[in-house]
């Protein structure tokens, strides 16, 4: 029997597990950022919400793996005027930059044809599966007088 040309099994696998190595440091790479440019002071709460942050990027590059498109929009700053304070008007200007460079960046995305077959596994639909599984107890109801 003649073997079927391709890839081994061996290198398939191999293969999957540096695509899931890379996009696991991406993600983590961009969850640092993202916490990094955050406000909250409690530990316990920027673990909870670094892994939902993780689970929604795994979920989004999941989800565009297989297809979806996002569209990006993004609406300028008002204007500065004449009445506006300096430091105001310094605002306007940084926002007025960032508007820019996400239209910059929305011109360069690429999406994966929807023809190929996923690279990535959905995440599952919860960012805990232990904590929804956890049953959540019923609300008491007040009893009448």
């Amino acid at each position: 029997m003649e073997r079927a040309s391709g890839p081994s099994a061996k290198t398939v696998a191999s293969l999957q597990s540096d695509i899931d190595n890379y996009i696991k440091e991406a993600v983590e790479a961009r969850v640092a950022d993202v916490m990094a440019q955050g406000k909250i002071a409690e530990q316990g709460r920027r673990n909870e919400v670094s892994q939902g942050l993780a689970w929604a990027l795994e979920s989004l590059l999941a989800r565009i793996d297989r297809g979806m498109t996002v569209e990006i929009r993004a609406l300028p700053p008002k204007a500065a005027s004449e009445k506006d304070t300096e430091e105001v008007k310094i605002k306007i200007a940084e926002e007025t930059a960032k508007i820019a460079e996400i239209h910059e960046v929305a011109k360069s995305l690429a999406f994966p044809s929807r023809n190929d077959p996923p690279v990535l596994t959905l995440p599952p639909s919860e960012p805990d599966e232990e904590q929804a599984a956890a049953p959540v107890p019923k609300p008491k109801r007040k009893q009448p007088n």
